[in-house]
């Protein structure tokens, strides 16, 4: 061994020396999006499966995800809300109480929440302004109103025409059937007549609804009303949150009820649920739906003092009839003969309960009494309708999917011909 080898044997380099002389390493690459993406999603149909085998075959990833949104959405609700929906209806009679005290007590002219909405509500406009989309719409929608106007006129005159037949026939019956019974005769008269005049009524109404036309007046206010109508049905979709001296609500318009629905962990006065009905016309400018009940009353009102201005015009003509019947009668009459025989004394002649006798234990006649006023009857009225608690309600809309995907709603007859169909081509 030479004295180079024995060096090299004896030398070590360092760690340094070693990095030195080595060749870098090469960098980690960042992991692509797209794998990122797949990877997300194959945890969340892991997750999906995990759930439906845990919970069964009604759950999946999607009501699990809605559940812990809407829990989550309620509990910034109540935060949002002061957190005063756990209240009982003692509580709820209590509070109102003190809340009614403290106004009066502090400041009388402090307005009561159920006049609340109320300046507003008044400005608002009774008509409902279309927008343009509504308007072209509207347009668009005129023949087929005429359509259905003409088929609605068609039916009211077959509808006339088969009662019409319907009562002929039912005379041809009784004429039929009481045919030479002369006891019967005169009550036989009777129906044909009545038969007769209810055929008479019914022909009057054909004839009118003969000279009937449509004109385009009715074909618009028709349209107007079907696209107002769409919108109103759309107001199931927007709702308003208010908070009461009762507790909190939640409430939108159910049209196809005509009713207010609410939410409410309370129970809620309608003097309350008005205020909150006033709020809901305010916000999305529908008046129409909303019933004002000082005018009703007033229309009530009015409608009672002419009722009664009726019937005291005919108790009035009824009087002077009788009055005038009875004088014909006197100055007919002949004066009476004096009466030959003589008129005995009354004796015990006393009715009362002491006079008579009677026993005491006989109940007493009960009084007269004044009749009562009529009561001022409304013919309208706001209709509120309580669906349950706020938690009950859910504030993310439910996904048709039918509506979203067409092959949702496929059957299988149809899934086999849409395959062959692809296969042909």
């Amino acid at each position: 061994m030479n004295q180079e080898f024995i060096d090299n044997v004896y030398y070590t380099p360092t760690h340094e020396e070693l990095c030195y002389l080595a060749t870098p390493p090469l960098p980690i690459p960042d992991t692509p999006n797209y794998v990122v993406a797949f990877a997300f999603g194959m945890f969340l149909l892991f997750c999906n499966e995990m759930i439906t085998m845990t919970c069964g075959q009604g759950y999946n990833l999607l009501d699990y995800l809605e559940k812990k949104t809407s829990s989550y959405v309620k509990d910034q609700l109540d935060f949002y809300f002061y957190n005063e929906n756990n209240i009982t209806e003692e509580e709820n009679k209590e509070k109102e109480t003190d809340n009614e005290a403290e106004q009066d007590a502090t400041d009388n002219s402090f307005k009561k929440y159920e006049d609340k909405y109320l300046e507003e509500f008044k400005k608002l406009a009774d008509d409902i302004v279309l927008t343009e989309e509504e308007v072209t719409k509207e347009i668009e929608h005129r023949p087929a109103s005429r359509d259905h106007l003409e088929k609605k006129l068609e039916l009211e005159k077959d509808e006339l025409k088969k009662k019409m037949e319907k009562f002929e026939s039912q005379i041809k019956d009784v004429d039929a059937n009481m045919m030479g019974d002369a006891e019967n005769a005169p009550r036989k008269s009777e129906i044909i007549l009545n038969l007769n005049r209810a055929l008479k009524r019914l022909s009057d109404d054909l004839e009118k609804l003969n000279e009937t036309i449509i004109t385009e007046e009715d074909v618009n206010t028709a349209s107007r009303e079907f696209v107002i109508n769409e919108r109103l049905n759309g107001l199931k979709n927007n709702i308003i949150m208010e908070k009461t001296p009762l507790g909190n609500v939640v409430m939108f318009y159910n049209n196809s009820r005509s009713s207010f629905e609410y939410y409410s962990d309370s129970t809620i006065p309608y003097r309350y649920l008005e205020v909150l009905g006033r709020k809901y016309v305010i916000t999305y400018n529908c008046k129409r739906i909303y019933v004002d009940m000082s005018k009703e009353l007033e229309e009530a009102e009015k409608k009672l003092a002419e009722k009664k201005q009726k019937e005291e015009e005919e108790r009035k003509k009824q009087e002077a009839r009788e009055k005038g019947k009875s004088n014909s009668i006197a100055t007919a009459e002949e004066p009476q003969k004096k009466n030959v025989f003589a008129k005995f004394k009354t004796y015990n002649k006393d009715t009362s309960i002491k006079a008579a006798a009677v026993p005491l234990d006989r109940p007493v006649p009960a009084k007269q009494t004044a009749p009562q006023e009529e009561k001022v009857v409304k013919e309208r009225a706001n209709r509120y309708s309580f669906e349950g608690k706020l938690a009950n309600f859910s504030f993310l809309k439910k996904v048709d999917r039918k509506a979203v995907d067409k092959l949702y709603g496929l059957s299988f007859a149809e899934f086999k011909k849409m395959q062959k169909m692809q296969q042909n081509k």
